[in-house]
């Protein structure tokens, strides 16, 4: 299958200017649903974003000299990078989306969460080992804020996707 496949849906109109003829999908509630779940999504994703980029700020658990520690939140960072670019293309597009909008967001999202929750979860993890491993050496404030961080990324990630998943789509 082509790449760009959703050109074929595009189809020259009599006056030389195209138009899309290819599937489309409607969210199933009402404008004031949508707006809602989009209004609640924002604000999640603004605070996961705060609280991703502040963790690595901080230089307490490992993060200034542990690999181990510091390669789940660069790839927790590149999963909210990519959850991001899809929850800001899902609210930009209103009420109808295409089909190719409609497969890179609605269908990407339920499964682009549940990653962040799981980096964010691993760098918990690892950032306890580092701790435990040096003996609390380097148990400072910004240690514990930072695994307060890691457990508000899991929890934020998981209610994002409770909240999406509740939305409906529509074939129209």
């Amino acid at each position: 299958m082509p790449k760009k496949h959703y050109l074929n849906d595009f189809k020259m109109q009599e006056d030389g200017k195209y138009a899309y003829e290819g599937e489309q999908f409607a969210f199933a509630g009402s404008e004031s649903e949508r707006k809602t779940a989009n209004a609640k999504l924002l604000t999640l994703l603004c605070i996961l974003i705060a609280s991703v980029f502040g963790a690595g700020f901080l230089t307490g658990g490992g993060m200034k000299n542990s690999f181990y520690v510091i390669l789940p939140y660069i790839l927790e960072a590149a999963a909210l990078f990519f959850t991001a670019w899809y929850i800001v293309k899902l609210v930009s597009k209103g009420d109808t989306l295409r089909e190719y909008d409609y497969n890179k967001t609605v269908k990407r999202l339920p499964n682009s969460l549940p990653v962040i929750a799981f980096f964010a979860a691993a760098g918990l993890i690892t950032s306890l080992i580092f701790s435990i491993s040096t003996g609390f050496k380097e148990a400072t404030a910004q240690s514990v804020i930072y695994l307060i961080l890691k457990v508000l990324d899991v929890f934020l990630a998981l209610v994002m996707r409770n909240v999406f998943t509740r939305l409906e789509w529509i074939k129209l």
